[in-house]
């Protein structure tokens, strides 16, 4: 009579760890890879929604500005554009002429930290990148600094320092944050970055329109 086998041989426990290990690691895998994505997703969703708020809060700060109070005058040539606008709104009319508010400024300006080096000087992962500022009672005693939003690139998306117009939009070396004029409209365009890694950067862009008085 033969005698009935127990456990596993030595083989077919390899073979099954073998097996095993292969499935783990397929496992391990694809959880990386969709960690990865989401990871991923969250960071260009933060990057898109600091560039809105970014357009949003200085397109607020536009309203009502009056055109003959624009320095500089963004209208001087088609390709015109400017990174620094200072401005006064119109609080009141008095004889027909509007009164305006005491002078305000937006600029875009190198971040804490960072200068026009080329180099990663704060170790955030970005190069020469800036914050945009509003300043409140520009040359005053009052005078208040407000930073509006960070993190925004030195050049506009598409955009290099080389004297052509890269991303086709009709400005020539455009700042992360520039605002040029159609007639009676000031277009303002923001560009917000993020590192994901030592050689990836994330961009997104945002652009909005904003009508300003005579």
């Amino acid at each position: 009579m033969s005698k009935r086998r127990h456990g596993f041989s030595l083989v077919e426990l390899v073979t099954a760890l073998t097996l095993f290990l292969g499935v783990i690691g397929s496992l391990s895998l694809a959880a990386g890879r969709g960690l990865g994505l989401f990871q991923d997703s969250g960071v260009r969703l933060e990057v898109r929604t600091r560039a809105e708020k970014a357009i949003d809060r200085a397109a607020r700060e536009l309203l009502g500005a009056v055109a003959s109070s624009l320095t500089p005058d963004v209208l001087s040539a088609p390709s015109a554009w400017t990174s620094e606008l200072s401005f006064s709104r119109g609080a009141d009319w008095l004889g027909g002429a509007p009164v305006l508010t005491p002078s305000m400024r937006l600029a875009w300006e190198f971040s804490p930290g960072e200068s026009d080096d080329g180099t990663d000087e704060n170790n955030n992962g970005l190069i020469d990148e800036g914050d945009i500022v509003l300043v409140l009672d520009e040359g005053l005693p009052t005078e208040l600094r407000t930073v509006l939003a960070t993190g925004m690139a030195e050049f506009l998306e598409g955009e290099l320092p080389n004297g052509v117009d890269d991303n086709g939009n009709g400005l020539i070396d455009e700042s992360g944050f520039c605002i040029a004029r159609e007639g009676s409209l000031l277009i303002l365009r923001a560009t917000a970055a993020r590192a994901t890694s030592s050689t990836t950067t994330l961009q997104y862009t945002e652009e909005a329109a904003v009508g300003i008085r005579n």
